[in-house]
């Protein structure tokens, strides 16, 4: 009778700790949109868009985020999203960041704020480009040296690969290379690369990459399983959510142990306001340049004019001639 008491405390005490630690599902979010995922071929979570808010009060981590449409960039900031806003796998819907249905600016920014019970507090302020076109990059430059203009530090630079790529496009080598002389050395320690769809390998490309720009470490994610809806769950599901958020606590985790003074960007500033002087100037002398070859191609016609009619004009004393000119309506 001993024993079985005992065997009855104990699965009464088992329950009771599963009951305590039963994760509550989350209601729907009212007062915000619901976003239909783009491309999407499987049947997938309602989404709805992040109600993102500034808190003053807080300490941001500023993360400048940049990756190719293929890389998984946007799916990881959702991740991070839901991660921070302290989502569930169980609950019947997900936190979107990105509206890729929408036309966004090329460079955006967001407030993410730590709502989780777990783990000591981070926030952070993601800045996304969320265009890596390599059509538009004086415009991504444009946009990216008025952030660092009207802002003094960056935490860090999260560059987004897929871990299947083998290949790296030049003009984004180029992009690299000019963001980094932009930066300075000092930035080398404060670039991740984050290597996406990973089995947790090293990723591919690691060893060209590392050859043609500096970066600190890779991160591995692998993000596939954060739409799935908890109905079409199974072991392996399940397993690739708790892996998912492991990547993701060992990665803000990391940011929080570095402790890491932001990376300063008044000497950036200043490399980008003395270049845009110079551009400006070399604008404004290529304008005088042009003006001076005109005038210098009329004095010529003019100088051939008077050799032709020479006589004509020693004979009259007086020559005139006439000139075309177009009038803009």
């Amino acid at each position: 009778m001993k024993l079985k008491s005992k065997c009855l405390d104990k699965s009464e005490n088992v329950l009771k700790e599963k009951q305590k630690t039963k994760k509550k599902i989350k209601p729907f979010p009212k007062n915000t949109n619901q976003i239909k995922i783009k491309y999407s071929l499987n049947e997938t979570l309602p989404c709805y868009k992040y109600p993102e808010k500034y808190n003053s009060s807080k300490k941001y981590y500023t993360l400048l985020v940049m990756g190719d449409p293929d890389s998984g960039k946007d799916i990881l900031l959702d991740a991070f999203v839901n991660y921070l806003a302290n989502i569930n796998y169980e609950d019947p819907w997900r936190y979107k960041l990105i509206d890729e249905n929408i036309g966004e600016k090329i460079l955006k920014s967001y407030y993410i704020n730590y709502e989780r019970e777990d783990g000591p507090e981070i926030n952070i302020r993601i800045i996304d480009i969320s265009e890596f076109d390599v059509l538009k990059i004086d415009l991504i430059f444009n946009q990216l040296y008025n952030f660092f203009l009207c802002n003094d530090e960056l935490d860090y630079i999260l560059i987004t690969i897929n871990s299947n790529n083998t290949r790296y496009n030049i003009l984004r080598q180029y992009f690299l290379d000019t963001l980094q002389e932009n930066l300075g050395t000092d930035a080398r320690d404060k670039i991740f690369l984050i290597n996406n769809f990973s089995q947790g390998i090293k990723p591919i490309l690691d060893d060209y990459l590392d050859e043609i720009f500096n970066y600190e470490r890779y991160f591995c994610f692998n993000n596939s399983v954060l739409y799935t809806p908890p109905e079409l769950s199974n072991k392996q599901t399940k397993l690739y959510w708790k892996l998912m958020t492991k990547c993701i606590k060992n990665f803000f985790d990391t940011i929080l142990k570095r402790n890491a003074p932001p990376l300063s960007l008044k000497l950036t500033n200043q490399v980008i306001s003395e270049r845009r002087t110079l551009f400006q100037k070399l604008e404004d002398s290529n304008k005088e340049i042009l003006f001076g070859f005109n005038l210098l191609e009329k004095s010529r016609h003019l100088l051939d004019k008077i050799k032709k009619n020479q006589i004509l004009i020693d004979e009259n004393h007086f020559y005139s001639y006439k000139v075309m000119k177009k009038i803009q309506d």
